[in-house]
Parts: C-alpha cells; sequence; structure tokens
C-alpha cells in the first residue's frame, strides 16, 4: 500500500471567511480502508464539515456503513452522511453525486474529494480550507512539489502522473505539478462553472484543474 502525502497548491477569488466545507467519499462495497479514511479524516477536521459516504445504489453492505456510521457519529465537527448515486456504479458517478449535492446548497461552499483506500495524508486539510477561504478557487494537493511525496506504490504508479503533470506544467505553464491527483479541494462556484465529461474516475482531477487553468482562473500560484 502506498501512502500520499500532499503540500497544497493552489490555483483561485474575494475571500469568504466561514467558508462551509462538504468532503465526498466515494466508496466501493465492502471498501478496505474506508473506516481508517472516515476516522483519519475526522481527526484532521477542524472545521465543521458534512461528510458525504456515497455509495452504489445497489450497494449489499450498506448495513455495514451504517453501523460505520454509528461508531463514528459522535465525532463533533463531522456530519456524516450516507447516500446512494443515482447515477450509475464507480467511484466516478460517486463524486458526481457529491458535487451536485454540494453544488445545490446556496451560496459558495468548499468541496473536497477523499479517495476511501486509507492512503491519504489528511493533514492538509484545514491549510487547504483557509486558502478557499483567502480566495482560491482550487487547491491542488500535490505529491511532486516541495513538501510533497508519495511513500510506495512502485515507479510504474508514479511515474505516468508524474510525467503527466511535468510535461503540461512544461507546454502551459499550469500552476501545479499533479494535475492527476484526486485530493482536490474547490469552491462551488468553480464546479457549477465546469462541464464535466469525463467518462472515468483518474480524469476527473485533471479535468477539472485544466478547465479552471483554462478559463481564466486568476493564478497566485508557485511550487
Amino acid at each position: 500500500m502506498s501512502t500520499r502525502k500532499a503540500a497544497p497548491l493552489p490555483v483561485a477569488s474575494a475571500p469568504q471567511a466561514g467558508l462551509p466545507l462538504t468532503v465526498v467519499v466515494p466508496t466501493r462495497p465492502a471498501q478496505p480502508g474506508l473506516e481508517q479514511t472516515l476516522t483519519a479524516l475526522s481527526a484532521a477536521l477542524s472545521m465543521p464539515a458534512r461528510v458525504l459516504v456515497i455509495h452504489d445504489a445497489d450497494d449489499p453492505t450498506v448495513p455495514a456503513l451504517e453501523a460505520l456510521r454509528g461508531r463514528l457519529e459522535a465525532t463533533p465537527d463531522a456530519q456524516l452522511e450516507l447516500l446512494p448515486s443515482d447515477q450509475g456504479p464507480g467511484l466516478l458517478s460517486a463524486i458526481k453525486k457529491g458535487f451536485q449535492v454540494a453544488c445545490s446548497q446556496a451560496g459558495d461552499g468548499a468541496v473536497l474529494v477523499v479517495e476511501p483506500d486509507a492512503t491519504e495524508d489528511l493533514s492538509p486539510l484545514p491549510r487547504m480550507h483557509q486558502m478557499l477561504e483567502d480566495g482560491f478557487d482550487l487547491v491542488v494537493g500535490s505529491r511532486y512539489c516541495e513538501g510533497g511525496a508519495q511513500l510506495g506504490g512502485g515507479s510504474l504508479k508514479t511515474r505516468p502522473s508524474r510525467w503527466a503533470g511535468a510535461s503540461l506544467r512544461a507546454l502551459t505553464a499550469i500552476p501545479t505539478h499533479d494535475v492527476t491527483h484526486a485530493f482536490q479541494m474547490y469552491r462551488t462556484s468553480l464546479l457549477r462553472r465546469v462541464e464535466l465529461e469525463s467518462t472515468r474516475g483518474p480524469e476527473l482531477s485533471m479535468e477539472l484543474t485544466v478547465k479552471a487553468w483554462a478559463a481564466g482562473f486568476p493564478d497566485r500560484t508557485s511550487g
């Protein structure tokens, strides 16, 4: 198992204190690491958050998810909700469902995607949220800039994403080294403006980052 440690790197609106946070955790039936992920998430939160665990509509392990929610619901900052995806099976559909729910709330907000496999270092979460409150529209948790790392996984796993980030940065000057990393935090005002066309989960992070950059969001990024 690999562990990803991300240094937050932003892409950029008006500062807004108290930006409500929604965390989207897409999951598969009998997902390994889900309980560890939610426990680590609860420990990393320093602000109230709505945590959406999005599962397949026909997931037979929902009773186990309900039991897990019961064990974790005493966490003061995490409001944990289980929601079935009505957009088809799979992680991409679950993420899109989470985005839809978050964007249905009035006003602006922050949305974070957390993979359910307990491999993400969630300690940058408060800093990423603060960056959105300070005016950024998108913050990318980068494994490949100063302060970031991917521990384990081998070169066959890390080389394609590192190459994709480096080549895109060289060709376009996009202000991140890691366009493929799912650990990203978005303003809902950004998500409402981007038409999602991805058909597979790994494409989504790159699509959102590139489209935000191409749309001309102000750049206050380095690293």
